[in-house]
């Protein structure tokens, strides 16, 4: 009897297979161990805790799995991980962070292409056929991976896996695969000729495909590798060092890896260490442990560029997990042997506070001492580092239309389903952007922005921002060393370092000119002038504008300057340039004048065209704010709310909200109100709440009209009227604010507050719907169903589709039954399957029964997917589902007898 194989010692397939057969015991016991290298299986027991398999459901277990995975590049962690922060699962709400995520798992897929088919091979071997045709299919219509892709659908159609099986559509694909080169096809494709399989029997091409399948086997990299390594050990270096270079070319870690082993040790070769560094260092992106090793055995010999070379895979993650306190290490050796790029970057780092302690004093001294390397600049030479770039400001801005946080959650679940991750992405932004309550909206400018993410506004910063997005770019597609990468490298470091030193001194003289006397005109004259430009201005006669305030600005007059700088920053009579915008604003803001002082504050607060620096927002907007600028009022408070640039503090946020409210602001009046609603910075006072809303509201804020309308429909602080409800919905509604518009349209249709009038419900929802409105949209989709008449039916499915596309798992769950009823649509149950499993997915009980239902109806029988579906309703307490589980078990016990 064969002894029994430990779990702890399967395969990561085998874990996977025990995995998917419901075998979580089994599974578990084996992903525990293999997740301490592979993400895969790291992100498999993030997903056996989400659920429950075999462990305790656990959202914060699985969370800490997702962000171990995603941090080692597995693009389904990273998206996984961005839904955790979008939803709050297991982790705090953070849409900054969901952002972040989906960022990078929209990067895997475009910077890494094999990552998807990957995940396509990934979905092949664990079973899920469904996933594979989708993306295989998806595959197939690309050029890089058309060949795999469709010999993998020639696999699944020839042996009927997931799909019904056809082995005519099978020749087709293994044919296509096979006729642009791929081996294991041609060789499919010569057997089913040798047995007449699908196709006419013909030994004729079945030894044609058969022998293309056997001359490609010889040089397949695995078989070509083994070759330069019987070419090295018998001492034939020239023929090892061709096969090595042919597969490097193809970016193979393991002939890089021994490339870099001929240079090291000069067989065959010159030995060249730095040529040596170079090919390690290309293998060890590539994850190539053995690679990562020798780099660092050659950078702990004192190598500057190949200790710089190591800092980048650990700042970049490149190959390894990231680490910045390793690459702030080594970056520190090569910095301190007067590397240029190492000085540069270790700038870097002490300006973000990454791997190091934030010091901008620090960061000032590296970015000096690069320069210095550059050449650009004597010591006694350097200018003021320390100085910050400067940004362009937006001034009067309007409060955009605020949506609702779960329509911003839904995008973002509908856009992972659609594995559109860029979407979920933008949506995480747009969420961030608006940062908002679903009945208390938040609006005031500037948008809030994530504290980890201010920079030091340093002039030689902002250049090598720029010189690390190279890298970055260059690293995505490697280039192979050639013999002058050496002096091209360093040739090419110094010259831009010197253009980044020139940048520095060239931003830096621009902020710190001298002013100019006022000595040519009386104050009769400027005031003359100031008038004719600004009514000039008001005319949009703007190069009559520039010539007045472009002298005047010259001159040193505050209040031209700050216009000089709203036409750089509009383009109004000159090229839009936000930088020289930011000039001119910094220059009058110097001079005490407040509005410019606002504008300066919200270029550094949005970081348009300037590196985004809140503690210098703070320190403009609480210069404006002390002369009575409300608007500056309250972004201070704003500022205060979120801890942007300052310890977060509601009392003080509270405080500047109620000074700019008393000047009658709406937007501070709003703020203040939704500060007594939550007891931020003040008591908790809903009657003080209302107050401040109807202040708001009177001088037309739809958001605190919206509010109202809310407090109105529930009673809450205030005593419950519809009447009144309705009357605030309107106004707001009227301004085109959504989530109004959504409210006014049910209590039409309800008649709440209002005559009943199904058409005005209707018009006011389908304006809400139009704006994207995902609620909106679902209930005009019920609206249109309740008329029960055929073009009631297709509109309701068309408005189910945009609600679903969104994610909202009713309006799935609904599109669903639409599809397998053919209410509205042709019936399609692979339709009502799709949207079902959406809306499963979202733990919809209605949706996981039907999903069930429609596996266990299915010919053949699904009944594993049945018995999965069934047991998620059931867990939910669904009778139904239940009694389909006993249906199940009866149908298995009568197979086993």
């Amino acid at each position: 009897m064969m002894p029994h194989k430990p779990d702890s010692a399967l395969t990561l397939p085998q874990a996977l297979a025990a995995y998917n057969q419901a075998d979580y015991e089994r599974a578990i016991a084996a992903l525990l161990p293999l997740a301490e290298q592979s993400p895969i299986a790291r992100f498999y027991l993030g997903e056996a805790s989400t659920h429950g398999y075999g462990v305790a459901q656990d959202s914060v277990q699985a969370a800490k799995h997702y962000q171990q995975a995603a941090e080692q590049g597995y693009l389904a962690a990273q998206a996984k991980l961005g839904e955790c922060y979008a939803k709050g699962i297991g982790v705090e709400r953070n849409f900054r962070l969901a952002a972040k995520w989906f960022i990078q798992a929209a990067e895997s897929e475009e910077h890494r292409p094999n990552q998807k088919l990957d995940s396509a091979k990934a979905f092949f071997e664990q079973g899920d056929y469904e996933s594979a045709v989708r993306v295989f299919t998806e595959l197939s219509e690309q050029d890089q991976h058309k060949a795999t892709a469709q010999f993998y659908l020639g696999e699944i159609y020839a042996e009927g896996k997931g799909v019904a099986a056809d082995l005519n559509r099978a020749v087709q694909h293994y044919t296509q695969s096979a006729e642009q080169g791929y081996a294991a096809a041609q060789a499919k494709l010569g057997q089913l000729y040798a047995v007449g399989n699908g196709v006419a029997q013909d030994f004729r091409a079945a030894a044609e495909w058969l022998g293309k399948a056997a001359e490609q086997q010889e040089n397949q990299p695995e078989n070509l590798l083994e070759k330069a390594q019987t070419h090295t050990q018998t001492g034939d270096y020239a023929d090892a060092l061709a096969i090595y270079r042919e597969l490097a070319q193809q970016t193979h870690a393991e002939a890089q890896f021994q490339l870099g082993e001929l240079y090291h040790k000069g067989l065959g070769v010159d030995l060249n260490t730095r040529r040596a560094a170079d090919w390690y260092f290309q293998a060890a992106t590539q994850g190539h442990l053995d690679a990562l090793h020798h780099l660092k055995d050659l950078a702990e010999q004192g190598d500057a560029s190949i200790q710089y070379d190591l800092a980048r895979l650990y700042a970049l993650g490149l190959g390894v997990s990231r680490d910045d306190a390793a690459a702030a290490e080594w970056f520190t050796q090569s910095a301190e042997q007067k590397h240029t790029p190492a000085q540069a970057k270790l700038g870097e780092l002490y300006a973000l506070g990454k791997g190091v302690k934030q010091s901008y004093a620090q960061a000032a001294d590296w970015y000096r001492q690069a320069a210095i390397s550059a050449g650009e600049i004597a010591e006694t030479e350097v200018a003021d580092t320390a100085k910050t770039d400067l940004q362009s400001a937006h001034t009067e801005k309007q409060p955009e239309s605020d949506t609702s946080t779960e329509a911003q959650v839904a995008k973002i679940q509908q856009a992972i389903q659609g594995n559109d991750l860029k979407a979920a992405a933008l949506a995480a932004s747009a969420a961030a952007s608006a940062s908002e309550k679903k009945e208390l909206v938040k609006k005031t400018e500037p948008l809030e922005n994530d504290p980890d993410e201010i920079a030091a506004g340093n002039a030689i910063g902002e250049a090598l921002t720029q010189d690390l997005d190279n890298e970055k770019a260059s690293e995505t597609q490697p280039e192979t060393p050639s013999q002058n990468d050496g002096e091209n490298k360093a040739n090419a470091e110094n010259a831009e370092n010197a253009e980044n030193a020139e940048n520095a001194e060239n931003a830096e003289n621009a902020a710190s000119q001298s002013e100019i006397q006022h000595d040519k005109l009386s104050p009769e004259d400027i005031d003359a002038m100031l008038v004719n430009g600004i009514a000039a201005y008001d005319r949009g006669e703007y190069a009559t504008t520039y010539s007045i305030f472009s002298y005047l600005a010259e001159q040193g007059n505050a209040q031209a300057q700050h216009y000089f700088g709203l036409m750089y920053d509009k383009g109004l009579g000159v090229e839009q340039d936000e930088r020289q915008a930011a000039v001119w604003y910094l220059r009058a803001a110097e001079q005490g004048y407040a509005p410019a002082q606002y504008n300066i504050g919200v270029s550094y607060a949005t970081g348009s065209g300037i590196l985004q620096n809140y503690r210098q927002a703070h320190h403009w907007y609480e210069r404006a704010a002390e002369q009575d600028y409300a608007s500056a009022q309250v972004n201070l408070g704003e500022l205060y709310a979120h801890g942007l640039g300052v310890e977060q503090d509601f009392a003080k946020s509270a405080h500047w909200f109620e000074r700019a409210a008393q000047t009658n602001d709406p937007i501070a009046q709003y703020n203040l109100a939704v500060a007594y609603a939550n007891g931020q910075g003040v008591e908790k006072d809903d009657a003080k709440a209302v107050e401040w809303f109807t202040k708001a509201a009177e001088n037309g804020d739809p958001a605190a009209q919206y509010n109202l309308g809310i407090r109105y429909e529930n009673g809450e602080g205030v005593k419950q009227s519809y009447t009144k409800a309705a009357e605030y919905y309107q106004q707001s509604a009227e301004q085109g604010f959504p989530n109004a518009q959504n409210n006014l349209g049910l209590l039409y249709a309800d008649g709440k507050g209002v005559k009943q009038d199904f058409d005005k419900a209707a018009d006011w929802c389908e304006q809400a719907a139009d704006q994207g409105h995902v609620d909106a949209q679902f209930n005009l989709g019920l609206l249109y169903q309740a008329l029960n008449t055929q073009e009631g039916l297709r509109q309701a499915a068309a408005w189910y589709l945009k609600a679903a596309e969104q994610g909202h798992a009713e309006a799935q769950t609904n599109l669903a039954i639409s599809y397998f009823n053919g209410w509205g649509v042709e019936q399609s149950d692979d339709e009502a399957i799709k949207w079902y499993r959406a809306a499963a997915g979202q733990n919809v009980v209605a949706a996981q029964y039907g999903l069930g239902w429609l596996y266990f109806n299915a010919e053949p029988k699904r009944l594993d997917l049945a018995e999965h579906w069934w047991q998620a309703a059931a867990d939910q307490g669904d009778e139904h589902a239940k009694q389909g589980l006993a249906e199940i078990r009866t149908l298995r016990q009568k197979g086993n007898k």
